[in-house]
């Protein structure tokens, strides 16, 4: 068996495998996609700050509710103290009240402290809000660019995808799925011709059985390290 179509099916596939890693490694790619992840991040961060505000929103209604409470409890108290007619009374409501105003002060200083968080946050939150909008604008060019390049190198790789559909009705199919798994593990070349020194392309020495194999023109085995078929092809 002569493996001629195997090699050139090989031949023409690492071109556009060429394309297609030079594609990948682009400088359009790289920055698309380093904007993408700004986005990303920026979408989080805000998706935080929406949490923490909404926290911080509710625990300032509830520390409202409270302050309402105790002076609604500490202005029935004064109605109280004033119709109080005994020295322990007075005393008493006096007392109560006391306790009650600095438990109104305690809360308003804690609605103070949330209010100044609250203010924070909205300046971060308007402040990333902008740089959003600058980084989509930045990623909205940046995947224009990439997309042009891409077409570009579509366009370029066409001639050696309508090649490998040509020679590919010349290769077995068995040959044809092992070239393509190893492929996809980004192990090329696929097909190796045998160097009679006992070794794969992968470095890795074959087993006496396989060896034994590789004799005569035609002759194949699967590398069972690496998966790569080497092949005397003389």
């Amino acid at each position: 068996m002569k493996f001629d179509a195997l090699f050139e099916y090989q031949k023409v596939d690492l071109e556009l495998v060429k394309i297609q890693r030079a594609l990948s490694s682009s400088g359009e790619k790289e920055k698309a996609a380093q904007l993408d992840a700004k986005m990303k991040a920026a979408r989080d961060s805000m998706s935080k700050m929406n949490a923490e505000s909404d926290d911080l929103m509710a625990t300032a209604e509830k520390l409202v509710a409270n302050i309402a409470a105790y002076e609604a409890e500490a202005a029935e108290l004064a109605e109280h103290l004033s119709e109080a007619e005994g020295f322990d009374e007075i005393e008493y409501y006096e007392k109560v009240l006391a306790n009650l105003s600095d438990d109104v002060s305690r809360l308003e200083r804690e609605l103070t402290r949330i209010n100044g968080q609250m203010d924070y946050i909205k300046n971060d939150s308007d402040k990333l809000t902008r740089q959003a909008v600058q980084i989509s604008e930045q990623l909205k060019a940046a995947m224009q660019e990439y997309q042009t390049l891409k077409q570009k190198m579509q366009a370029a790789g066409r001639p050696y995808v309508e090649q490998l559909k040509v020679i590919e009705k010349n290769i077995p199919d068995n040959f044809l799925t092992i070239y393509k798994r190893c492929r996809d593990a980004k192990k090329l070349p696929v097909f190796v011709e045998y160097k009679g020194d006992g070794s794969c392309f992968c470095g890795m020495n074959l087993p006496a059985d396989s060896v034994g194999k590789l004799k005569d023109e035609g002759d194949w085995v699967e590398c069972p390290n690496c998966g790569r078929i080497v092949l005397v092809n003389k």
